[in-house]
């Protein structure tokens, strides 16, 4: 009678651990867009990392079809933008937002980087297998298709890869 006792009850629980939420592995190569500390947070608002102002530091490298001069490749080093909530800011030009899609986001492959870039993640000196592309989705026409900092992929707290025709730069947090 105990022992069948026992291994029901020994059941029910491996059944309920079994329903609870699984792990994510720490080094699955997808950055989530969240600071350490927001992911631990348990506050209902949250604050995708790439929020805050960035300055351009370097040129990672060109697609084979990239439309800007090495002139334009070199004054983008220095320039500074900024994602918030309601505002977009680059080159000196605020942009607003379409209610309800300030931003949007997907998670791509190295290869389909790769294959909608014309090189790979590696040739610009970003090693993961998975990267967090995103989008800003401003209004009007000022720019949207050349606006630097209206594309980017998301590499760390404090790292964005920024692309703008054709043309990859490294962004650092500047807060």
């Amino acid at each position: 009678m105990k022992t069948r006792l026992f291994m029901a009850l020994l059941a029910a629980v491996l059944l309920l651990s079994a329903c609870g939420p699984k792990p994510v592995p720490v080094d699955s190569g997808i950055s989530s867009g969240l600071s350490s500390s927001q992911e631990e947070a348990s506050s209902p608002t949250v604050v995708p990392a790439y929020f805050g102002s960035w300055a351009v530091t370097a040129c990672l490298g060109t697609a084979p079809a990239c439309a800007m001069s090495q002139e334009e490749l070199d004054a983008c080093i220095g320039l500074t933008v900024s994602y918030g909530e309601d505002s977009f800011t680059a080159e000196g030009i605020t942009c607003e937002f379409r209610p309800g899609t300030a931003y949007a986001e997907d998670v791509i492959t190295a290869e389909a980087f790769q294959a909608a870039c014309g090189l790979s993640p590696e040739e610009l000196g970003v090693m993961a297998s998975m990267l967090l592309h995103v989008t800003v989705n401003i209004q009007g026409n000022i720019g949207q298709n050349r606006l630097l900092g209206r594309d980017f992929f998301v590499l760390g707290g404090d790292s964005l890869l920024i692309y703008c025709d054709g043309a990859f730069f490294q962004a650092e947090r500047t807060e």
